[in-house]
C-alpha cells in the first residue's frame, strides 16, 4: 500500500484502513500511525472515497490511542463527514461512534453525548445492528461517566444482549470490556 507505480491507491488506502485493528491491539501505534499519515499525504490519496474514509477512521483511532486529540477529531470528523458524503452505513457511522469515545476522553461530555446519540440513530436508521452494539456503548459510557450510572449500564446490558443474540464473540467481549472500564 505504498502507492508505487501501478498499484491502485484505493486499494492502498482501503488496506491501511483494515489494518488499524492489527496495529492497535498489538500496540504497534507508531509503526501505523506512520503508515496512515503517509499514505494520507499521497497526493493520489486525496479522492473522497470509502479507502480515504476508511483510513482517516484508522488515523483519529490511533490518534486517539496515542492521546493526539486534535488529530483524532480533525480525522475522525473528515472520515465521517466523507462517510456521509458516500452513502452513510458504516463508514459514517464507525467514525461518528469513535467521535463520541474522542470527546469522552477530551471531557466534552456534551459533544460526547451528541455523537454518542447520532452513532445509534446512524445505526438504528441503517437497521445495522452489529453497529447498534456501538451506538449503544457510547450511549452507555458516556451516560455512566456522567452520573447516570443505572441508566448507562442499561445502556450496556442492551448491547451485550444484541451482541450475544448475534452471536458475535467480539461485540461480546467489547462490550463486557467496556462494562468493566465502566
Amino acid at each position: 500500500y505504498s502507492m508505487l507505480p501501478g498499484v491502485d491507491p484505493e486499494a492502498g488506502l482501503r488496506m491501511a484502513g483494515a489494518l488499524f485493528r492489527f496495529w492497535d491491539v498489538r500496540g504497534y501505534l507508531g509503526e501505523g500511525f506512520d503508515r496512515l499519515t503517509g499514505i494520507l499525504s499521497r497526493p493520489e490519496a486525496a479522492a473522497g472515497t470509502i479507502g480515504r474514509a476508511k483510513a482517516l477512521h484508522a488515523l483519529g483511532t490511533l490518534a486517539q490511542a496515542r492521546a493526539d486529540q486534535d488529530l483524532a477529531r480533525s480525522a475522525l470528523e473528515e472520515s465521517a463527514l466523507l462517510g456521509h458524503r458516500l452513502g452513510g452505513g458504516r463508514v459514517e457511522i464507525w467514525p461518528v461512534s469513535m467521535l463520541a469515545f474522542q470527546a469522552f476522553l477530551a471531557a466534552d461530555h456534551e459533544r460526547a453525548q451528541a455523537m454518542a446519540e447520532r452513532a445509534h440513530a446512524l445505526a438504528v436508521e441503517a437497521g445495522d445492528e452489529a453497529m447498534q452494539i456501538r451506538g449503544y456503548c457510547a450511549r452507555g459510557i458516556v451516560a455512566a461517566i456522567g452520573g447516570d450510572r443505572t441508566g448507562g449500564w442499561s445502556l450496556l446490558e442492551h448491547a451485550l444482549a444484541i451482541a450475544r443474540r448475534l452471536g458475535s464473540t467480539w461485540g461480546t467481549a467489547n462490550v463486557q470490556y467496556t462494562m468493566g472500564w465502566v
